[in-house]
């Protein structure tokens, strides 16, 4: 994920409408249908920029930053924000007029002053999925739900998330599409949603049973190799490989890499991937990726916290538990200017399994959800394990599985 201000590792804890929605300022409950795409039967992209507007995304419970709110807007933020009204406003029209080229132009001009205004990003999102841009939609989507406190607003992306899942067919997966009108349905209950979700699960939990082999090396040395190769895929590594193993230990682990492990780690100061590094038999280490690569989003742009579990689903199997919870941080449009004040926005937490005989992930269920203007919002979805069996319940869940 993105760069960290917090990197904790502690002690593990028991954890008890048809339509695709384009999502402008003020979106709180109408849904209005736009227009088509090549997406299954019946499915129409609908845009909610005609929904009763309100002037401000509800304010962020934490992380108020410069200007002071109290003075008001100054002349250079009122100009910005009229600035990104206009290019928001053209974005809608060029929308309407099927225009979708103008239109994505127009929302890339409303976001040069925000780069992460989930409602721009929503919107641009739309326009692509019209014109069928399904994997540009996709990473917008993405990127707005992880900006919003919104509820509503999060429920259409969520929507709409799915639809663009359902019209990549072979490119996406129907677990994807199923589990982003749960999402979508968890927030805020429409026919469409549960249209959609007929004869399949409500679980708003993605459960992902795939074993994942895990990179073994036989050092610490070998091991920052490993990650600073993976993490190059994605992110700039400007650091060099430390000369000793003990100075490896050190650079890659906030505590050291001290202890029986397993740990926690990464390579580079910047931007990077997060790894669960397990001992095996031999002295060898098993490194599993936790993370999916974000970009920032406000600063240093996200909290992480770890906790590691060694007998997380009982004595009966080898099997390495391991909780993870990130804390989204971005910035936008607050009380209707653009201060880009930095708050709290969307969390995910996760749970891995992973097997050290195997050395392969064998199981993750993961959740996420918004803060929201009442304060912050916790984990519905509920993970036990025990006798090699994880039950996940919660959140529309109800699924056993066997680690045996």
């Amino acid at each position: 994920m993105a760069s960290r201000r917090a990197r904790r590792a502690t002690p593990f804890l028991a954890l008890a409408v048809l339509t695709l929605v384009a999502c402008p300022k003020g979106t709180r409950s109408s849904e209005r249908d736009r227009g088509a795409v090549d997406a299954p039967a019946g499915s129409t992209i609908a845009s909610s920029a005609s929904a009763e507007p309100h002037t401000s995304i509800p304010p962020a419970p934490t992380r108020r930053s410069e200007p002071d709110a109290a003075t008001g807007p100054s002349d250079a933020e009122k100009a910005a924000r009229r600035k990104y009204d206009t290019a928001m406003e053209a974005g809608r029209v060029a929308t309407r007029d099927r225009d979708y080229v103008a239109a994505v132009a127009a929302f890339d001009t409303a976001l040069l002053g925000t780069p992460y205004d989930p409602r721009a990003l929503a919107e641009r999102g739309y326009a692509k999925a019209l014109s069928k841009d399904w994997a540009g939609a996709d990473a917008d989507l993405e990127r707005a739900f992880e900006g919003t406190e919104d509820r509503a607003l999060s429920a259409q992306i969520w929507f709409n998330i799915g639809l663009v899942a359902e019209a990549q067919g072979s490119g996406s997966t129907p677990e994807r599409a199923r589990l982003a009108f749960a999402r979508s349905n968890a927030l805020r209950p429409t026919k469409a949603a549960e249209a959609k979700l007929a004869g399949t699960s409500s679980c708003i939990a993605e459960i992902d049973r795939e074993p994942h082999r895990a990179a073994v090396v036989a050092s610490w040395s070998a091991a920052w190799d490993a990650m600073a190769a993976r993490t190059r895929r994605d992110f700039p590594v400007d650091d060099t490989r430390p000369r000793t193993e003990a100075e490896v230990r050190r650079s890659i682990c906030a505590d050291g890499c001290n202890g029986k492990g397993p740990w926690t780690a990464h390579v580079g100061s910047g931007r990077s991937v997060n790894f669960a590094v397990v001992p095996t038999e031999g002295g060898k280490l098993a490194l599993h990726e936790l993370d999916e690569p974000e970009e920032f989003m406000c600063g240093p742009g996200q909290d992480d916290e770890y906790a590691f579990d060694p007998r997380g689903a009982g004595a009966e199997v080898s099997v390495v538990r391991v909780h993870v919870r990130h804390t989204i941080v971005t910035r936008g449009w607050e009380d209707g200017w653009s201060q880009h004040a930095c708050h709290d926005t969307s969390w995910d937490e996760a749970d891995f399994f992973l097997d050290v005989t195997k050395q392969a992930r064998v199981l993750r269920v993961e959740e996420s959800g918004t803060f929201g203007s009442a304060g912050r919002k916790e984990r519905e979805v509920v993970v036990r394990a025990a006798s090699g069996v994880v039950d996940v319940s919660g959140g529309g869940c109800a699924e056993r599985i066997s680690l045996r």
